[in-house]
């Protein structure tokens, strides 16, 4: 059913102070869609539409108004329709993570936000009890007890503030103290990690906030980096890791795994596209590679590398050190 028109209809005919015109409805359903306006058709699907939820809807001519569409009763609303998928995790996510959170003296106040998202949720139309049992979000490799120092850590972010810190380098295995700028926040794959200028370092660096084993904040402004210069890390580099692009990975999948891939956005830069064989050959940019190859690792047989050479190479050697483990002594 066309839900987006059917909200975009009934908001029009709530806030519209006259009977709303044909022509009107179909640039405002157009806009809800992307279009100039919509046909006169869908307009008129829309309406029945309406008129199938018991919308107190008519377009009977009023003395003193011009003609056109309207609710015999203003106080009339939708009945619960269903969310789209982004509004759906978006409530869930909002209201499981107020549930998994230690409050502390915020506890009162997001009680009631808690209830509202609660209140959205059961407009589904269903008990919600029976909504909770019927979806679920699976967290994905979601470290736990992360948490210790992310109230410091916002609140210097927060502040502008500088923070002292000890951080734990897992690769190295090896505990530094830091002086920060905090820059930003970001919760990538359900993990906290801090962009944060090092002053040790003299640069920008990333820090999961699970590593970070102390935290104080520095009576001190922080050093803050421009946006654009923020923004030029994330949206140009593959994953997490912070590194320009310097190549382009050629992966080629199997014909069979190639009908999800297709709609997979590994990068906002990548291109796909199928080969005659029935193949599926993307090309994604990079600069750090070693998220990517724990990408194309999840995908086994159904995947080859075949540019840059480089990048093959690592993947032989992942491989085949893999496989020695399975062989028999």
């Amino acid at each position: 059913m066309r839900f987006n028109l059917i909200y975009a209809a009934h908001k029009l005919l709530k806030t519209s102070r006259y009977p709303v015109t044909m022509k009107i409805f179909q640039e405002e359903l157009g806009r809800a869609c992307q279009k100039d306006e919509v046909s006169r058709d869908t307009v008129e699907r829309v309406v029945k539409d309406l008129q199938n939820f018991q919308a107190p809807l008519t377009n009977e001519k009023r003395p003193g108004y011009p003609g056109g569409w309207y609710y015999t009763d203003e106080s009339y609303e939708l009945p619960g329709l269903w969310f789209s998928a982004d509004q759906l995790a978006g409530l869930l996510i909002t209201e499981q993570a107020l549930e998994q959170m230690q409050a502390g003296f915020l506890a009162d106040y997001l009680k009631e936000f808690k209830s509202m998202i609660k209140l959205l949720l059961g407009k589904s139309g269903s008990d919600l009890g029976d909504f909770e049992g019927r979806i679920k979000l699976l967290r994905h490799a979601q470290r736990q007890n992360q948490y210790e120092h992310f109230p410091m850590v916002g609140l210097a972010l927060l502040r502008n503030q500088k923070l002292a810190i000890t951080y734990y380098t897992r690769g190295r295995d090896k505990r530094e103290d830091r002086n920060i700028s905090p820059q930003r926040l970001i919760l990538y794959r359900d993990n906290w990690y801090l962009d944060a200028y090092c002053h040790n370092r003299k640069a920008l660096r990333q820090f999961s906030v699970d590593c970070i084993e102390q935290a104080k904040i520095i009576n001190e402004t922080a050093y803050l980096l421009e946006k654009d210069e923020l923004n030029k890390f994330i949206n140009e580099t593959y994953g997490i890791f912070y590194k320009e692009l310097t190549d382009w990975a050629v992966l080629r999948f199997s014909a069979t795994q190639a009908r999800w891939i297709k709609n997979e956005v590994w990068h906002p830069k990548q291109i796909g596209e199928f080969l005659p064989c029935g193949k599926y050959e993307l090309r994604v940019p990079f600069g750090e590679s070693t998220e990517l190859i724990r990408d194309i690792l999840k995908y086994g047989a159904e995947v080859e590398v075949v540019e840059p050479e480089k990048l093959r190479q690592e993947m032989v050697k992942i491989l085949e050190k893999t496989l020695e483990k399975y062989k028999n002594d």
